[in-house]
């Protein structure tokens, strides 16, 4: 499983992420790139909890979550969890095995539920939420 051991509250597995399809998105929560994510998102929260797919916001460190000790912000889709990818070592296989030159933060994968990507993001973008709502169709 792709994402197996990223949560510690709870155990992610591949039938929960292939229901509905999933969203992966590598962030740096201090970093305004980040909170424009935080901000863009609970403006379609209906449309996407609609949706039913989950939400996983990975950093890369304990460290980088300590502002968001109390878990991710209240307005985020339903299905949303925090996780850590330990020096995004996740995020470099990634970009590895598809041969990416070179991508920035927040990086956004969005799969259906066969696990095939529908669309992905690298840094800074306007309409994040509408984009990932657009693939859904």
């Amino acid at each position: 499983n792709l994402l197996s051991g990223l949560f510690r509250s709870k155990e992610v597995t591949s039938q929960e992420c292939s229901k509905n399809g999933t969203v992966i998105i590598w962030i740096e929560p201090e970093k305004e790139p980040t909170k424009h994510i935080f901000n863009d998102l609970p403006l379609l929260k209906g449309e996407l909890n609609g949706w039913g797919g989950k939400f996983f916001f990975l950093s890369g460190s304990d460290k980088e979550n300590v502002n968001l000790k109390s878990g991710l912000p209240p307005d985020l889709p339903d299905n949303s969890l925090l996780g850590i990818d330990p020096d995004f070592k996740l995020l470099n296989k990634f970009i590895s095995e598809n041969k990416l030159q070179q991508v920035s933060l927040p990086y956004v994968i969005e799969c259906d539920n066969k696990g095939n990507i529908l669309f992905t993001s690298s840094g800074y973008r306007i309409g994040i939420g509408e984009q990932i709502i657009r693939h859904l169709k």
